[in-house]
């Protein structure tokens, strides 16, 4: 750097070196908890770079890419913590990835954590009842349903 005047230039500059450091988390996971259609819920974990200077808050979105693209956020939490719990019923649809990014106090990461992830979703179906009461307004008698393998969700994380 230079300083200039009406006399002149500055002939021996001012100098400092620039570092350019990269870092980000990793190992991000997700199990869909969450059993409804275009719905999602569950913990988001990862493990933290290995500096967190600087680091405010780990952002977590749900995105329509591994880049971000058209994300939505779900939440945040600060430095230290290395969870975010996404609420049941959050709106996934059309959302393929979990984006974490980290947030420092002027910027956010450009470049997230990605994580594709799948929409798990189960339904009871051929629901019937043997009603048994006969009185209005009052129900009895046995329920039957066919209920899902659990075994189709695949396993969780948790």
């Amino acid at each position: 750097m230079f300083t200039k005047s009406t006399l002149g230039e500055q002939t021996t500059p001012a100098a400092l070196a620039l570092t350019d450091v990269s870092k980000g988390v990793s190992a991000v996971s997700f199990g869909d908890l969450d059993l409804d259609a275009n719905q999602v819920g569950g913990d988001v974990s990862w493990t933290p770079p290995a500096s967190e200077a600087g680091i405010v808050t780990y952002e977590t979105y749900l995105a329509t890419d591994a880049a971000g693209s058209a994300r939505v956020l779900a939440g945040g939490v600060a430095v230290g913590t290395n969870e975010y719990a996404v609420s049941s019923d959050a709106d996934g649809t059309g959302k393929s990835h979990i984006v974490e990014y980290m947030k420092y106090v002027l910027v956010e990461q450009a470049t997230p954590a990605a994580l594709a992830q799948t929409d798990k979703s189960l339904s009871v179906s051929g629901v019937s009842s043997g009603e048994l009461d006969l009185d209005a307004l009052q129900i009895g008698g046995g329920l039957s349903s066919r209920v899902p393998a659990l075994g189709s969700l695949g396993e969780h994380p948790r």
